[in-house]
């Protein structure tokens, strides 16, 4: 069997990597939503959703809004964009 074959059928096991649930979040988020809903949309648990939420606060790929003072949502940055844009690029360019 060539390396290549069996490269091929080691990556349909693989589970989704760090990048791919980021991006995962940030289309997601592009349509303003609540923490709960961004959870239940990517099938995170609560834990592994805060860990990636801090993430993208902190490097500024989302940022928080509210609505009647007290509602956050989170909203898509221009970073965002450009991160979905080259994400989506390199899934392509790779054939995955």
């Amino acid at each position: 069997m060539s390396v290549l074959v069996r490269a091929e059928k080691e990556l349909t096991f693989l589970h989704w990597s760090q990048i791919d649930i980021i991006a995962n979040i940030l289309s997601v988020a592009n349509r303003r939503m609540r923490k709960i809903h961004i959870m239940y949309s990517c099938n995170l648990g609560f834990r592994q959703l805060q860990i990636y939420l801090d993430f993208l606060l902190k490097n500024e790929f989302l940022k928080p809004c509210t609505a009647s003072g007290k509602n956050e949502f989170f909203e898509a940055t221009s970073k965002d964009l450009a991160l979905l844009d080259a994400y989506r690029s390199l899934k392509l360019t790779l054939g995955v």
